[in-house]
């Protein structure tokens, strides 16, 4: 598939700079995310053809097939697993922003709500309002705040970094159970085949 062009790659961040900056809060902006299950289906159907097409050939022998069939499956495997956890990090990572955002904004509407309230009901503007004890206190008060979202964000950062580790950790688990289970099949399979090949006494 062709690639962007440059003029249009060019327009194409210009645009996004300039709309919405939630725009990644869009429910729908998983929808490009690569489908890894149907990829990862269709290269071992295709490592599996090219084993069988190397054993028709009978220039390789059963052990060397089936171990180079297991090699490029592991690197499937591998590839998989990559891309999985990459879809994965996006998508922690856009509910993680989204969840920060909603909070930031939530505050600066609370914040200009006290202001506006503090405003008229001195009747006289903002100056006259920021002398009142009660605007330095909702000033300060907006300011921890914000240091406690500030706090909050590395917290959150540092919890999606230990439960990334944490998918990854498992993942590598599972496909390492998963290569065991696929390398004693293809030992049985090419043992089989390799009796078959045999002549008969």
């Amino acid at each position: 598939m062709m690639g962007c062009p440059p003029s249009l790659r060019g327009r194409t961040r210009v645009l996004k700079k300039a709309g919405d900056s939630d725009s990644d809060s869009d429910p729908d902006s998983d929808s490009d995310d690569e489908d890894t299950q149907a990829t990862f289906l269709k290269r071992i159907q295709s490592i599996n053809n090219a084993a069988e097409a190397s054993a028709k050939k009978g220039k390789k022998s059963p052990s060397e097939i089936a171990e180079e069939r297991a090699l490029a499956i592991e690197e499937a495997q591998n590839q998989k697993l990559e891309a999985d956890v990459k879809i994965d990090d996006k998508r922690s990572r856009r509910a993680m922003s989204r969840t920060l955002k909603q909070k930031r904004r939530d505050l600066k509407r609370e914040h200009k709500h006290k202001k506006r309230e503090l405003k008229a009901a001195h009747g006289k503007g903002k100056g006259k309002a920021k002398k009142n004890p009660a605007w330095k206190m909702a000033k300060k008060e907006y300011k921890t705040k914000r240091k406690e979202l500030r706090k909050d964000r590395a917290k959150a950062r540092q919890e999606w970094r230990e439960a990334r580790s944490e998918r990854l950790r498992e993942r590598r688990e599972a496909r390492r159970g998963v290569a065991e289970q696929e390398e004693e099949m293809s030992k049985m399979v090419w043992l089989i085949v390799e009796n078959l090949d045999d002549p008969v006494a």
